[in-house]
Formats: C-alpha cells, structure tokens, sequence
C-alpha cells in the first residue's frame, strides 16, 4: 500500500515520539491489544484537538486520518494538519468520494484513524455518528477504541511547560460490524454497532476525568434579552419580536466551538456573539447574526444539524433569525440591547451550577 506523503509524516511520528513525553506525562495502556498486522480502523473520543496527536503517536507506525473538509481549517492545527495530511470529509452529507478514499485504503491493508463523534464543539463523550460502523460494514475491517483523558486545557498547559498528564487506553479489538443485503436490518446493525463503539470508547475513559464527570451533568438553558433606552429604561418590544427557542440558541452560546467556526474558520464579523455583556450596540449584534446565518443557513446548511440534531439546529437557525430581527428593530428604536444566554448544570452528585456567560472558548 503505497502511503501519503512518507517523509513528512515520518519525520513528524518520530519528532512526536521525542517530544511528547518531554513536554507532557503519557500515561499509555494497553499498547498489547494493538494487532500487528491487517487493516484497522482506530476510534477515539474527542472532546479537544490533542487527540489526533495522541492517537497517532500511540500507535507503532503513522496512521492516516479522517477529519472535516467542510470548513477551512484555521488556527494553531492548520501546519501539522497540512503536513500530514488527512482523508477529508463532508460531515453532514453522503461523501462518496471521502468513503471510497477510506474505503479503498482499508482494503489495501491500511490503518485509519477516526474521532465517531465527529467533532468538539461539545467537551462530554457525545453519540456516535453511523460513519464509522458503515465503513466497517463495507470494508469487514475489525475497529479498535481508544479512551483519552487529561485533555481538557492540556494544549494550555503544554504551552506553559507545565507537562500535563495525558491517559491514552487502548481497547481489545471489536469485530467488523455486521452487515445484510437488507437495507433497514444493515442500518438496525450499523446503529447498534455505533452505540457499542461509544460504549467501549467510553469505559476507557479514566472514570475521574472530567469528561467522565460530564457524562451524567444534566444541563438547560434559557436566554434573556434586555432592551433599554438612553436614560436606562426598559423598552418593551412587539410581542412578535420574541426570540423563538431560546432555550436552543442559548445551548449554541455556550458551544463557543460553533461559533468560532464563523469568525475564525470562515473569518467573518461577528465578535459580538463572543462579547455578550460587553456588546450592547443592536446594530452589531444584527450584523453578527446575519453573519451566523449566512454560514449556517445559506452556505453550510447541515452543519447545524449534524452536529446538534436535525431539530436543535433547526431551532438555532430560527433564534438566529429572531435575535436579527429583534436587534434591526432595536437599532431602529435607538435601543440599547443586551443578550444573556445561561445556563444550570446539575452534577450526580446534586451540585447544581448556574452560569451567566459562556466560557470565550474551550480550554484545549
């Protein structure tokens, strides 16, 4: 099997090796379970952007991996990621040309690398998308999972030379997903497989990592919008000006993730949906949706809903639409405007938390 681009990739596996445990404490199990031979495909959970690295360096030689193609890539990734190349994906929509890509490489004997949640805008263990168990289904390749932990700021703390420690635990291998010439029982398999494969990815997560600890946080959401005037006073709105969902588009706030994918990957203007309780300016707070829109109504139209739900990301769509409209006619009013999105995680333990800002972003 010929591979892609092996200079760089072995120069960036070897360089790796050296430096993770330089600038990080890897605590590795279960490198045993790793077959020595044969095609593989390699799942893990994805919570930040550092476990790509890790999952590569724990294996004996460079894999390829799957990753999103349907934004640019951006930010401090954007070099390694180019280096090494990965096989792009359109999340959210049938990738033919992606799927055969992966498909072809694991007939050929090779190894792939794949995250089933399929991104991080969301820091707890999230369900698993069918990709992973229809490529298994199509290749008959056997899946290996893999649960990783210490991830949340460790990106932070390697900047800072403060060596987090990072846990990798590597699984026994899970057979190929059953399939059948019968389309609804091969979907039926497909998704049972996807919950098995979230399962075992899941119970290999250090039980006191706090992506664990998320895992049973319940969390609801409210929005709360304030118009004033000159002297301070409230305005009332038209009742037909309500934000609809807000409940679902405060959930988006604080996913800080999905917005940075409209200021830093698609580089628009919409910093104010970052600035809520500095930005009282409606005119800005328009704009700044309208940008939103334009990404996910117009341009990505299944981003949303790949990643929050056909109905949730509809939900957001129509609170985006709403906060617009409602800011326009602010502005017109000469109002002042201000957007609290909050928040109530309550934790297993009964410790309950409220919170009245989303965080400017993930600590990766």
């Amino acid at each position: 099997m010929k591979v892609r681009r092996p200079l760089q990739r072995q120069f960036l596996f070897r360089a790796g090796k050296v430096l993770m445990p330089l600038l990080s404490r890897p605590r590795i199990t279960g490198r045993e379970n790793i077959p020595k031979t044969g095609p593989l495909i390699i799942v893990g959970n994805h919570s930040a952007y550092i476990e790509a690295v890790l999952m590569v360096l724990s294996m004996p030689a460079p894999i390829e991996l799957m990753a999103s193609s349907d934004i640019p890539l951006r930010g401090s990734f954007t070099f390694l990621q180019g280096w090494y190349g990965f096989i792009g994906i359109n999340r959210g929509e049938i990738d033919r040309a992606g799927l055969k890509e992966t498909s072809d490489l694991l007939n050929a004997g090779g190894r792939v690398g794949i995250f089933p949640e399929g991104g991080v805008w969301d820091r707890r263990i999230g369900d698993a998308r069918l990709g992973v168990a229809y490529v298994s289904q199509q290749t008959q390749v056997p899946i290996l999972p893999i649960g990783f932990g210490g991830l949340i700021g460790a990106i932070g703390k390697i900047t800072h030379l403060q060596r987090p420690e990072l846990f990798v635990n590597i699984g026994t291998v899970m057979p190929a997903v059953p399939t059948s010439d019968n389309y609804r029982e091969r979907k039926a398999l497909a998704q049972t497989a996807s919950n098995q494969i979230m399962e075992a990815i899941y119970a290999l997560v250090p039980a006191n990592d706090e992506i664990s600890q998320l895992a049973d946080r319940r969390e609801s959401y409210d929005l709360t919008v304030t118009l004033t005037d000159a002297h301070g006073q409230s305005v009332v709105a038209p009742a037909d000006l309500a934000v609809p969902y807000g409940d679902d588009l405060s959930y988006f706030f604080y996913r800080p993730v999905l917005i940075s994918v409209v200021i830093d990957n698609m580089q628009r203007p919409a910093e104010a949906l970052r600035q809520f309780g500095t930005v009282r300016d409606p005119a800005r707070i328009a704009a700044a949706a309208a940008e939103a829109l334009k990404v996910f109504a117009v341009e990505k139209p299944a981003f949303l809903s790949y990643r929050l739900g056909n109905q949730r990301g509809a939900h957001v769509i129509e609170g985006l639409r709403g906060l617009q409209k409602l800011a326009e006619w602010a502005t017109a009013q000469g109002a002042q405007m201000l957007v609290q999105p909050k928040a109530t995680f309550t934790y297993a333990d009964g410790h309950v938390e409220q919170r009245d800002q989303p965080e400017a972003a993930h600590a990766r």
